[in-house]
């Protein structure tokens, strides 16, 4: 377990230095937010403590883990999970939900820094997946998991139906406002 802003973080990947997280950088031709490289650094990824939280806009969301940087390309990389054709310039894949649904922080323009959820489920009036804007810094993210009730232990009492298909009070009213549909090349 690591503890890193008031929350634990359980199954992270093995630290990096600064060194690895330039080199990620490079390779993805991208420069991290101050405080998303500081997570990188201190904690590199993993199962947060606390994975229900609320927003006043959006009601009850979930993130179920965080990518971190691996020695190997596997589905906890974040230079692995990177590969969607589907994500826009400008979006870092950084975790998921029970579902599935990507959590994306902006790392380029105006809106840098910014934590979205990508809601697969939903289309927008493009008939694209709608995004969701959570916080406007990682940082401020990870406040709003550590205010939140502690996730329990999976049993079979609680663990999710077999196809992961998300409740209906977990999805959020009405999309934020739209990303750039600028593919990443």
């Amino acid at each position: 377990m690591i503890n890193y802003n008031n929350l634990s973080f359980s199954n992270s990947e093995p630290p990096v230095d600064e060194k690895i997280v330039s080199r990620t950088e490079k390779k993805l031709k991208c420069q991290f937010p101050p405080d998303y490289r500081d997570f990188l650094l201190k904690v590199n990824g993993g199962v947060p403590s606390t994975c229900e939280y609320h927003t006043e806009q959006w009601g009850p969301l979930c993130i179920d883990c965080f990518y971190g940087i691996t020695r190997t390309r596997d589905s906890s990389d974040l230079i692995y999970e990177q590969d969607d054709d589907d994500l826009a310039t400008g979006f870092l894949n950084i975790g998921f939900d029970p579902g599935s649904a990507p959590y994306y922080l902006v790392i380029s323009g105006e809106e840098t820094g910014n934590v979205y959820l990508r809601d697969t489920g939903l289309m927008d009036e493009d008939g694209e997946p709608a995004l969701y804007l959570i916080t406007t810094s990682f940082r401020e993210f990870l406040q709003i998991l550590s205010r939140a009730t502690p996730r329990r232990p999976r049993t079979a009492a609680n663990a999710p139906p077999p196809d992961n298909t998300p409740s209906e009070s977990a999805a959020p009213e009405k999309p934020a406002p739209k990303a750039s549909k600028k593919r990443r090349k």
